[in-house]
């Protein structure tokens, strides 16, 4: 299923217009993250922490294809939850991102700023009931 997902995600970044990439940036790297905001509630450390490795493998066409690791923890009243898993990205022109993780495709944009990466991102299918968001992430360490 990871396969499946890694490759439609992939396929969608590739299917999009053929410019060459001109200044796309290098988002490799290890990265914490400062906030999370889904339904206009903002939620940071300690309440909720995650860690974003992002690995770049090619860039096609105008798109720079990799894999992420993401692990997440939330606390909320009844308890903690964690989350980990590997994905991938695509990142290309004009700050449009899409991602695949856990078998759900998000699609969105991001920006960079210095050591700041802001990514927003919705569900790809518009039945999928998990909420979209913008989560602000800081740069720890370029790998």
């Amino acid at each position: 299923m990871r396969r499946i997902a890694c490759f439609s995600i992939l396929a969608l970044a590739l299917a999009c217009d053929s410019t060459k990439p001109e200044g796309l940036p290098n988002l490799t790297g290890l990265y914490s993250l400062v906030s999370y905001t889904v339904d206009g509630l903002t939620e940071t450390p300690p309440r909720v922490s995650a860690v974003l490795g992002l690995t770049r493998h090619a860039i096609e066409d105008e798109w720079v294809v990799g894999t992420l690791r993401l692990e997440m923890r939330r606390e909320t009243p009844h308890g903690s939850g964690r989350s980990v898993g590997f994905g991938a990205y695509g990142h290309g022109t004009h700050g449009r991102m899409v991602i695949s993780w856990k078998g759900t495709e998000y699609q969105g944009t991001y920006t960079l700023n210095g050591d700041t990466l802001v990514t927003r991102m919705v569900p790809a299918a518009a039945n999928n009931p998990t909420p979209g968001g913008e989560i602000v992430w800081v740069l720890d360490d370029a790998l």
